[in-house]
């Protein structure tokens, strides 16, 4: 894997590539306050079959923190540059929490750039849009996540630093993700845990019947980190819906 900074239009990111151009490409996007690290083990999964990159948006990760917190459009924007300056050809793109968010914002806007929208325990649930709801179930979902994920999402979380976390928690929350997928022409998959305290069953089905082809699956014992703690199936379940 090669670990590049990009220099975009305005901003720096970092991107994680296993460069298998001949492959079919897949670009993941993290969520809130954490990086591409906790794609380890999905990444590893999925370089046997695809050109898989992990990128790390401004503020996260390895990325240089801009000045101020972006917000989802920028944020999708950005990932929207990643492609062009990768020259991936209408890759899929798999979010997982926020990134969820992001890459919907962008297909939503920009459908042509993709070809597939994959959704890893998408946020926010609306029944559940308020900022202390959704402290309260990060911290019950933590006790249901192992050592080795919460090592890794505790060091981002420091490294954005609480400030930075909690002005994007406004954003993220003030995004309406089932406006973005509502009726879009990108083929999507949802998944979700069924021990997922952020995202419920129900959200992921709702979410799930609202673009023009949508799939939802459920992925038994997984927690809101189901790329990392059900590697397996969740890698399974993205060739088959990518393969289709």
């Amino acid at each position: 894997m090669l670990i590049q900074p990009l220099q975009l239009s305005r901003h720096r990111v970092v991107v994680t590539s296993s460069l298998n151009i001949s492959r079919p490409s897949i670009l993941l996007v993290h969520g809130i306050g954490v990086s591409s690290r906790y794609f380890t083990r999905l990444v590893n999964a999925l370089v046997p079959y695809y050109d898989v990159h992990a990128v790390d948006l401004p503020g996260y990760g390895k990325a240089p923190t801009p000045p101020r917190p972006l917000s989802i459009e920028e944020l999708a924007d950005l990932v929207h540059e990643v492609c062009d300056r990768l020259q991936l050809k209408t890759p899929t793109l798999i979010g997982q929490s926020m990134g969820c968010q992001i890459v919907a914002n962008l297909a939503h806007r920009k459908p042509e750039v993709m070809s597939r929208l994959i959704l890893l325990g998408p946020t926010v649930n609306k029944a559940e849009r308020h900022l202390l709801i959704q402290a309260w179930h990060l911290c019950q979902d933590t006790f249901h996540e192992p050592l080795s994920v919460n090592r890794i999402v505790i060091a981002d979380y420091l490294r954005m630093g609480f400030r930075r976390y909690l002005q994007t928690s406004r954003s993220m929350i003030a995004d309406r993700i089932e406006d973005a997928l509502a009726d879009n022409p990108v083929p999507t998959l949802v998944m979700s845990g069924s021990r997922d305290k952020i995202v419920p069953k129900e959200w992921g089905v709702y979410l799930a019947e609202l673009p023009q082809i949508g799939e939802y699956a459920l992925i038994d014992g997984a927690p809101h980190l189901l790329q990392w703690t059900h590697t397996d199936e969740v890698a399974r379940r993205c060739r088959e819906f990518i393969e289709s």
